[in-house]
């Protein structure tokens, strides 16, 4: 096995002229830009909250730069390196060797794993003993030479292996799709053999009793590829790895998602969304109603978890119920009571989002705009919103855009300098946690769209 050269690799494809950001461009926008495959545990959607080890590490890098982090799912190593190299995204999470192209890139890794076959068990397996099993199985490369082996974007497309006795193996790379397709054209017998890293196979095998994933192929490192012009940003991601993966939280993650009985159970389950396309119980019922109001459904289903993480008998502190959390002052105005049923709760909320959205489609034309409005207003009330517009306007912001013009508005109407104001009308107002309600469902709204289908 000393000869063989590992199966995965970067491959950088350089051009004359790279529009790379360094760590002060990506300030300077605020967000920095991720790309991903698609390992199963490393970003997915489950019970309607985005999770996985590479979205926690993610998460932790952008709260240490103090900057957003936008998540992209790519097609397979090859693409994702190819938006890295013309400045498409900022850092790309790869597996590697040490043949990549350091004068242009860097990796940082993250930790090992291996590379193993996939391949069917005999028919009667269950009746055989282990010699009888492994007469039958491949256990060395060589024995695969003249055969083709099918990755899900673990591989550079053409790829190949060569073994210790110099024979060739090729490898044919599907493009984007996800790695359980692997097993399942094997299990089926459309493929006779395929290739993914272990700690995707740990996780899958328990779905796929007939595929064996005990032969390896060789090791690779997982890690984070940057720029080699991005020195800051090297310099600050380097620096947070090395602090990070020396604690226990580290640990912690990596055994939560790549080990641990609750990852594979969060895979077996239907609100798993990566493989089921489920997010909640309601997902048809969002479909229905945000046509009504011309939201996308996954909109509408962020918003619901955001209010009651998709609980019809939840009720807040303050008395809201249920699935979209309606105040009872306005319950009757909408036509529910704390009896109906999930379908009436959520035509009540789907209504009085149309409410909000008329009021304010005149002076804010913008769809996309006007949605984070539309938020705000559902959450502390459309008096308070235009409160914050009216002092936008007052102080020479954009009274028609949120971000960093009303939104820090309503933050401000928690001095008493501002909310007495004659331009304010509805008092005082702490608006910290509608900004966070605003923001958090408009990015669950994003992993959604990278996850979800329409």
């Amino acid at each position: 096995m000393a000869g063989l050269v590992c199966l995965c690799s970067c491959v950088i494809h350089r051009q004359e002229k790279q529009d790379t950001a360094d760590l002060s461009a990506i300030r300077e926008k605020d967000v920095l830009v991720a790309m991903t495959d698609r390992h199963p545990a490393d970003y997915f959607i489950f019970n309607g909250e985005p999770m996985g080890f590479q979205f926690e590490l993610l998460a932790g890098i952008g709260k240490h730069l103090g900057i957003n982090v936008e998540i992209r799912i790519g097609k397979d190593d090859e693409q994702n390196m190819h938006a890295l190299a013309s400045g498409q995204c900022d850092m790309v999470i790869t597996s590697f060797h040490s043949g990549i192209d350091s004068a242009s890139t860097a990796c940082i890794p993250l930790y090992t794993d291996r590379v193993v076959l996939l391949q069917r068990k005999p028919a009667q397996w269950k009746e055989m003993n282990g010699r009888q099993m492994e007469e039958q199985l491949v256990r060395h490369p060589e024995m695969l030479a003249g055969r083709m082996v099918y990755t899900s974007g673990c591989t550079s497309a053409g790829e190949e292996i060569v073994t210790e006795s110099g024979q060739h193996i090729d490898f044919v790379n599907f493009r984007n799709i996800e790695p359980e397709i692997l097993f399942k054209l094997v299990d089926n017998g459309e493929l006779d053999y395929a290739a993914c890293r272990y700690s995707v196979a740990r996780l899958l095998a328990a779905r796929y009793p007939n595929i064996d994933t005990d032969t390896p192929l060789g090791e690779l490192s997982v890690g984070w590829a940057v720029r080699n012009s991005s020195d800051s940003l090297q310099h600050e991601i380097r620096t947070w790895l090395e602090q990070f993966k020396r604690t226990k939280r580290y640990a912690i993650l990596y055994n939560t998602y790549y080990k641990s009985k609750t990852i594979q159970n969060r895979i077996n389950s239907r609100l798993y969304a990566v493989r089921t396309g489920i997010v909640s119980d309601y997902d048809e019922l969002f479909r229905k109603y945000s046509a009504g109001i011309n939201w996308d459904w996954r909109l509408l289903a962020s918003l619901v978890c955001q209010e009651s993480r998709f609980n019809p008998e939840a009720r807040s502190r303050v008395g809201a119920f249920g699935l979209m959390q309606i105040m009872p002052s306005t319950m009757e105005e909408l036509g529910i009571d704390s009896t109906s049923p999930p379908e009436k709760q959520i035509a009540a909320g789907v209504k009085y989002i149309k409410y909000l959205n008329d009021i304010l489609s005149k002076s804010i034309p913008d769809k996309n705009e006007r949605i984070k409005f539309v938020l705000a207003s559902y959450n502390i009330g459309p008096g308070h919103i235009f409160d914050a517009r009216r002092l936008a306007e007052k102080y020479g912001k954009d009274a028609s855009v949120w971000d960093s013009n009303v939104d820090s508005c309503l933050l401000s109407k928690t001095d008493p300098h501002v909310y007495t104001d004659p331009e304010v009308r509805h008092g005082r107002c702490v608006g910290k946690e509608t900004n966070a309600f605003v923001a958090q469902v408009m990015q669950r709204y994003e992993h959604y769209k990278n996850i979800l289908p329409e």
